[in-house]
């Protein structure tokens, strides 16, 4: 009896391990594709979804999720991206269309948060921010509160935005 409460056990702790964020509102008909899958599924409010799944709202739909971490990600209408890794001590996304905002809880030690779009990548450290990407590439990050580092993917240029303050990002 031990050995099988004990083998329920462990296999209960990888399922959770496995989520890595929870959908807490929808607005209209957002759609999610697991890991290694090509079919779109409807969105629920409060589904589990994992490292590598893809999110994405079409006109008139929105997402917002919490990271197991305690990060807030808002997702805008026209916008698709990817929950790349998020763990205890990274949280990272992809944003190939569209508009995220993102709430990004004070980090600690060498915990990461990172949204990498086609042209730049943005690291930051506890703080308030939106960053979109157009359908030519264009980047734009707005810092609501604390600091952001944009860098550009190419050559690696790296320019900080304060709260209050926005930069963009074109492809070269």
């Amino acid at each position: 009896m031990k050995k099988l409460t004990l083998g329920f056990v462990f296999v209960a702790g990888l399922a959770v391990a496995l989520q890595a964020a929870t959908i807490t509102k929808i607005t209209g008909n957002p759609e999610v594709a697991p890991p290694s899958s090509l079919e779109w599924q409807k969105a629920q409010r409060n589904m589990k979804i994992g490292d590598n799944t893809k999110l994405r709202c079409g006109p008139g739909s929105k997402a917002e999720l919490i990271t197991n971490n305690g990060h807030k990600i808002k997702v805008w209408p026209k916008s698709e991206i990817s929950l790349d890794k998020v763990d205890g001590e990274t949280s990272k996304f992809s944003l190939f269309l569209g508009k995220i905002r993102s709430i990004v809880k004070k980090l600690k030690g060498r915990e990461k948060f990172e949204v990498k779009t086609p042209v730049a990548v943005c690291s930051v450290r506890g703080t308030d921010f939106a960053v979109e990407i157009g359908e030519e590439n264009q980047m734009l990050v707005e810092v609501y509160e604390g600091q952001v580092a944009a860098q550009e993917e190419m050559t690696g240029a790296e320019v900080i935005v304060n709260a209050g303050e926005f930069t963009q990002v074109f492809q070269n």
